[in-house]
């Protein structure tokens, strides 16, 4: 009728601008849903790609070589035991020019002045001297007694400090375990060559070129200390004034030093010294410096006894075995996980 004010529609029950909401964020759940299992697809397809060598990363052909060349070297030390020193020495000469350049071209050329590689190219010149019986009596004990001490010292201790792992497709890891953990190895067998099967033919497969059982039996701790300080004071005494002088700006031309990546993953440690950069580096190498002359205490308590030589080699190995559980874990699982780790609409909604 006229005058009557128009009733507004019912609205049904249920219906209502909640009700609406409701379903605007049920259809945005599953639109998100389908998203991320979309996305979860894409990178479970190239994960298997990498897998099968269709990309860059892990491939078949990597991870293959990087078992058969951990397989060769573990053969070699339990069938030839006298003859593992010449593996290393081959694979030295072999693996350091080439990681070398390859860190040049990636801008870490310079990591071939830390000590670690230092030692290792020492090593593989003592080695080839060797083998040519170039280094008299003397001078080969001593030389001996250094690559011992430098091996099972700050060499050995490196593996855990910086958390090698066994990652067979990675080429760099890979050498960084063998520039680590090889001439401990390789050392081993030099002192104790009569604790190794088949090894006790060393002086008659290799004659006139390693100290007899008598030598290596009269050496005393200090004289195996004392060996390995002398290579690494004059490491020391020379790296230190370059990196004060030039090695501190050196990441600002792009070129990477050991002591820069070690102060960029422990920032709020070296803020502690002070701002200035010259003086984090100089405390840097006189820590550096205490901690490798300890470690050559422990290399004189190895060369003493052979049950703390063969224990500490196999907690190395121990350790690298635990630590490579942890990285594939982390590369593969963990981070599967979070790329999968989607929510899916509740069925209330």
């Amino acid at each position: 009728p006229s005058g009557t004010a128009a009733t507004a529609p019912s609205v049904p029950s249920g219906r209502g601008p909640s009700a609406g909401a409701s379903a605007n964020s049920a259809v945005l759940s599953a639109a998100a849903a389908s998203l991320a299992a979309r996305e979860a697809a894409t990178m479970l397809s190239s994960f298997a790609d990498r897998f099968n060598g269709k990309g860059p990363g892990f491939t078949r052909a990597s991870h293959s070589a990087g078992v058969l060349g951990v397989s060769a070297m573990a053969f070699g030390l339990g069938r030839w035991p006298e003859h593992f020193w010449v593996m290393y020495f081959v694979i030295c000469w072999m693996l350091i020019p080439i990681y070398i350049l390859r860190m040049a071209r990636a801008g870490k050329g310079l990591y071939a002045l830390e000590p670690c590689w230092v030692a290792n190219a020492a090593a593989a010149a003592y080695l080839a001297a060797v083998a040519c019986r170039a280094p008299p009596g003397g001078l080969r004990l001593w030389a001996l007694r250094a690559l011992y001490s430098t091996s099972l010292g700050f060499l050995s201790w490196s593996t855990i400090v910086s958390h090698n792992a066994l990652i067979f497709h990675s080429f760099s890891d890979m050498v960084f375990l063998f520039i680590h953990v090889a001439p401990a190895v390789a050392c081993s067998t030099l002192r104790w060559p009569g604790q190794w099967q088949r090894s006790a033919s060393l002086a008659c497969t290799w004659p006139d070129r390693f100290p007899d059982a008598a030598a290596l039996e009269g050496t005393t701790s200090d004289q195996v200390v004392f060996a390995g300080m002398i290579p690494y004071g004059l490491w020391w005494v020379s790296y230190t004034p370059w990196l004060l002088a030039k090695g501190v700006n050196m990441p600002a031309r792009g070129q990477r030093t050991g002591f820069a990546v070690f102060r960029r993953h422990r920032e709020g440690l070296f803020a502690k010294v002070g701002p200035e950069i010259r003086v984090q580096a100089a405390v840097y190498m006189v820590v550096h410096a205490v901690l490798c002359c300890a470690s050559f205490c422990w290399s004189a308590l190895c060369w003493k006894f052979w049950p703390v030589n063969v224990a500490w080699v196999a907690l190395i190995v121990l350790h690298v075995l635990w630590h490579t559980a942890g990285r594939y874990m982390s590369d593969v699982v963990q981070d599967c996980s979070r790329e999968l780790d989607f929510s899916l609409p509740d069925s209330d909604a």
